[in-house]
């Protein structure tokens, strides 16, 4: 028996420039993002800070506010303190690479050819 009728939780996808992206799912209303072990997201990186952001839900929409991080949040390039996140942006904590997606929408790995 599905369970059709229970909404898709959005992931928070964590890349380390390992090529191991790690899969974080967004299903409270608050999640915290930091490098202590206490956060719901935690990225294992000194630049990061120990509580360096949350993620807010309602509904669909996802806003993003920084902690007043040391090495700041960023959303598309740009710093932020806090902001609207579509589903497919690229968020950044200090210098590591996040990106919000619904499952369905997971990112394909591209294959580069030069």
């Amino acid at each position: 028996m599905t369970n059709k009728e229970e909404p898709s939780h959005p992931f928070l996808i964590v890349s380390h420039g390992d090529g191991k992206d790690r899969r974080f799912p967004i299903k409270r209303r608050e999640t915290t993002v930091g490098r202590d072990p206490a956060n719901d997201v935690c990225i294992e990186d000194h630049l990061v800070s120990k509580f360096h952001a949350k993620l807010l839900r309602a509904n669909q929409s996802v806003t993003v506010i920084d902690l007043n991080s040391a090495n700041k949040t960023k959303l598309n390039g740009q710093v932020v303190t806090q902001a609207s996140v579509r589903y497919g942006d690229e968020l950044q904590f200090a210098r590591i690479k996040c990106q919000l997606v619904l499952p369905e929408e997971e990112p394909k790995r591209s294959s580069r050819t030069g």
